[in-house]
C-alpha cells in the first residue's frame, strides 16, 4: 500500500453496518484461531485471508497504522499478529 504523510485514516465503500460486521466477523476468527478446536482453527486458517484481503480494499494504510496506534500495540505484537 502507498501511503502519503498527508493521508487520512479511511475506510472505503463500506457503511457503519457493514464495517461492524466485518469488525466482528475478524475478532471471531481470531478467537477461533486462539481458542478453538482443531477445526475451528483449520477453519479459521482458511477464512482469515480471504477476509484480509475483503478487508485491505476498503481500509487504506493510514488506518491501520492509527488502529495499531490507538491500540498501543508495540513492534512485537504487530510482527506476531502479521505472521498469523
Amino acid at each position: 500500500m502507498n501511503q502519503s504523510f498527508n493521508e487520512k485514516p479511511d475506510i472505503k465503500d463500506l457503511n457503519q453496518l457493514d464495517a461492524g460486521v466485518l469488525i466482528h466477523k475478524y475478532i471471531c476468527i481470531l478467537a477461533m484461531m486462539n481458542f478453538g478446536t482443531a477445526e475451528e482453527k483449520r477453519l479459521a486458517m482458511k477464512k482469515l485471508p480471504e477476509l484480509e484481503r475483503m478487508l485491505a480494499g476498503h481500509i487504506n494504510e493510514a488506518a491501520f497504522k492509527n488502529a495499531i496506534e490507538k491500540l498501543d500495540w508495540n513492534q512485537e505484537e504487530v510482527n506476531l499478529l502479521n505472521a498469523v
